[in-house]
């Protein structure tokens, strides 16, 4: 693919970068902190907050790195593209199972003793599991331009190293699907398991939960901001990508696509500011019902 645009251009591009990326970094960096300084002791909510402010600070940072010039087939190229590819799905997918999480101790807020303490055990496992689920999925996928290197590549395009067909007359069919597989498939998932899960979550609140959540502080339209943000910063990138593949690059949709998928860090932060203690009362809800020796999350 030719990327390739006037100097003006690349320059909109390249300060674009730097402004989304500066906020993300200093959101993910107070998200980070936050989390850390006030969580204590750790809960599966706040290992799972801070993982994702984790994973978007290291987005932010290797955003950063692409301004720095260095050739499409260096090893600072891989490094930048391995860490965008792998570190970006990794915030999704754990904002994926932050909504896991939220709906299952949801449900059994009313529940039985019994319930809730089985719940207390799935609490125990969940983030473990969600990690090295993520870790596998996003490794793997982040890891195949560095092997499969006769088919895709990572290399450079106007400011950024992105996964690319190394055969520059692949088809369209063909480009489409790399697109798919690495940088669609498991984020459009992702947005719809949340977006359906927090649904769920509502849905049973307002029908038999009402004044529990009530005394949370469950906000219904608040807690649909995390899917909400896991669409916004990823249908950008999917539409610039589609249209260039069928279409041809455009320039104010590639600087759309930048300021707000680079800004992750920033819009993640927001939410969490708006709901950290909605879910802190949540998670505290949840551990008081049972004996706090069998709190260890």
């Amino acid at each position: 693919m030719d990327y390739s645009h006037d100097l003006d251009d690349n320059k909109g591009i390249r300060y674009t970068n730097i402004f989304a990326s500066s906020l993300s970094l200093l959101g993910s960096l107070w998200m980070s902190w936050s989390c850390w300084k006030t969580q204590r002791p750790r809960t599966t909510i706040s290992n799972l907050i801070l993982s994702i402010a984790l994973f978007d600070l290291i987005y932010s940072c290797a955003n950063i790195m692409s301004n720095f010039n260095y050739d499409a087939d260096s090893p600072q190229c891989k490094i930048e593209g391995f860490t965008r590819e792998f570190s970006f799905p990794m915030s999704v997918f754990m904002a994926t199972f932050l909504a896991i999480y939220f709906h299952e101790i949801s449900l059994n807020q009313t529940e039985n003793r019994d319930t809730l303490l089985k719940s207390n055990n799935f609490s125990d496992k969940f983030f473990v599991k969600a990690l090295v689920f993520s870790l596998t999925v996003c490794g793997l996928l982040a890891l195949t331009p560095l092997f499969f290197t006769s088919y895709i590549i990572y290399t450079k395009t106007n400011v950024h190293c992105y996964i690319e067909m190394k055969n520059p007359s692949s088809s369209k069919t063909e480009k489409l699907m790399i697109l798919m597989v690495f940088n669609g498939f498991f984020l459009i998932i992702g947005f719809l398991i949340s977006l359906i899960i927090y649904l769920r979550a509502v849905i049973r609140a307002r029908q038999s939960m009402g004044l529990l959540f009530q005394r949370a502080g469950f906000s219904a339209s608040k807690i649909l901001y995390y899917p909400a943000v896991i669409f916004i910063t990823s249908i950008a990138g999917m539409v610039d990508n589609i249209l260039f593949i069928y279409v041809d690059q455009i320039i104010w949709v590639e600087i759309i696509h930048v300021l707000l998928t680079h800004s992750i860090g920033f819009f993640n932060a927001l939410i969490y500011g708006f709901q950290k203690n909605t879910l802190n009362r949540q998670e505290s809800m949840r551990t008081t019902v049972v004996p706090s020796s069998m709190n260890n999350i």
